[in-house]
């Protein structure tokens, strides 16, 4: 009732020298470039999609230099009419099937969208109208940038290089596996010579992609993608660490530019590493303790409980993208228009399309980690639109080769292949100057998050291993999960 009373809302950042007074009477958090979450008292968390770019507004780039193509240029910062009204509708329909699967989305409630109507939130006039869409939700931090970056940059904490059995982690790698002459230079892209997963995860997408034919695997490597090359350490004994619970970790930035800056409207500011302050020291320590308590308390291995993790995320994104394909014909949003290349496609299927559940919401949906979301380009085989036939459907066999890629592609962006999801660079940096066996490790968990994801997508195939729910490992993994976000807190998606 609020939010219909005040009408469309508009994300502007604080200047340094306004005071609360001078503020909105709503106060909300930055989600992403163009989005914003808002708790309203009474009611929860309520996510904003579609509320100005950065802080400026709805802002128009303009691309009038891209070779080969016509220049065009974009709103951003906004939703649109139909791309609020597919996001509701798939929302809610998807809610409605999954939901008692046991599948949480990350907007579970589908509440309704505003059309800007003042001349400034139409910069491109009345013909191109621009929306906001308006959903309950249960969390904000993202799978890609926030969770599985932060956990690369905190593995040389979590894992005693000293003590690692190098040896015995090679040996989990089948013998099938790629390998090259290792060079044992620091930032090696194959550590200790293994084929990483994220470059036979690239390779294999690309072959498929492009309709190299279904015996072609890849284009430099021939091997199938499945158990007999992917390392399985559900049950290796990695030498846990835990952080100085009393030492606040190195944060990585990335803001929106400042209000009243001169920076482009469509960038953001990357930032240099930074101390955390000291807002985050009680949760720093309490995620430690609960990490430290696993050696000292539990009966459960504390070397098994980065492999848990790891498995479930797979595991959870494999079980999502099943269900939505397999039982209910629905694309993430995986097609071709004019912005894309001969043989290009689009692929709304990444990681920073799943949010990390808040704690307390993880509880109410089956104990999961992730959520989805961003439903705004789903279609399935009724609703898909042919732009260049100028019609409504596709045929069943061509969208299955749709569902194919996008599984193919989400692969890649999962294991850490495809920059474009949002997985930031720096996370990539710093994993390669750790040390080699540490990569080596980060290379066989990936493995090993992979062949959860294929169990789960597969409808259980017993080849691909799994780890099963477990609470004791469940609550110290959220511990780890917690560590991650604290590290990428401030890292805008």
């Amino acid at each position: 009732q609020e939010l219909v009373r005040v009408g469309p809302l508009v994300k502007r950042l604080p200047t340094a020298d306004q005071n609360n007074d001078n503020l909105t009477e709503f106060f909300a958090l930055a989600s992403g470039i163009r989005s914003a979450c808002m708790r309203i008292d009474g009611y929860g968390w309520v996510r904003l999609k579609g509320c100005g770019n950065h802080g400026d507004g709805f802002v128009v780039a303009s691309h009038t230099h891209v070779p080969h193509r016509v220049p065009y240029c974009e709103i951003r910062g906004c939703a649109f009419p139909h791309t609020a009204k597919c996001e509701l509708f798939m929302s809610s329909k998807l809610e409605s099937i999954l939901g008692p699967q046991g599948i949480p989305a990350a907007n579970p409630e589908a509440l309704g969208w505003f059309e800007y109507t003042a001349d400034p939130e139409r910069p491109l006039g009345s013909q191109f109208p621009t929306a906001c869409i308006v959903e309950r939700t249960r969390g904000d931090r993202r799978l890609g940038t926030h969770l599985l970056a932060g956990l690369a940059l905190l593995l040389d904490q979590l894992i005693d290089a000293k003590y690692l059995d190098v040896e015995a982690l090679l040996g989990a790698f089948p013998v099938a596996r790629p390998r090259v002459e290792p060079q044992h230079t620091k930032g090696n892209d194959e550590p200790m010579g293994i084929v990483t997963t994220a470059m036979l995860m690239s390779d294999y997408c690309s072959a498929k992609m492009y309709n190299m034919g279904d015996d072609i695997n890849g284009l430099t490597f021939s091997c199938p993608r499945d158990s007999s090359v992917f390392a399985n350490v559900l049950h290796f004994p990695f030498p846990q660490l835990c952080p100085d619970r009393d030492k606040l970790p190195q944060q990585y930035v990335r803001r929106a530019p400042e209000a009243g800056s001169d920076a482009v409207p469509t960038a953001c500011i990357e930032g240099r590493r930074a101390i955390a302050s000291q807002e985050w020291s009680l949760l720093w320590q309490n995620a430690c303790d609960r990490v430290s308590s696993v050696n000292k308390q539990s009966s459960k291995s504390a070397s098994t409980v980065l492999a848990y993790l790891y498995s479930r995320i797979g595991y959870e994104c494999g079980t999502f993208l099943h269900y939505l394909h397999r039982k209910c014909r629905v694309s993430w949003g995986t097609y071709s228009d004019s912005l894309c290349f001969q043989g290009q496609l689009h692929c709304n299927a990444h990681a920073n399309n799943f949010v990390i559940l808040a704690e307390t919401e993880s509880k109410k949906c089956g104990d999961r980690f992730l959520g989805y979301l961003d439903l705004d380009m789903a279609f399935d085989d009724t609703t898909f639109v042919d732009i260049d036939a100028k019609k409504v459907g596709i045929k069943k066999s061509d969208h299955d080769i749709l569902l194919f890629k996008e599984h193919c592609s989400f692969m890649e962006v999962l294991v850490g292949a495809d920059s474009t999801s949002g997985v930031p660079a720096v996370a990539q940096d710093a994993l390669n100057r750790l040390p080699e066996s540490i990569r080596l490790a980060h290379v066989a968990l990936t493995d090993t998050m992979l062949m959860g994801y294929l169990h789960a997508y597969s409808g259980g195939d017993e080849n691909y291993p799994v780890a099963v729910f477990d609470p004791d490992l469940h609550s110290v993994a959220y511990g780890i999960v917690r560590m991650a976000l604290i590290v990428m807190a401030d890292y805008l998606a």
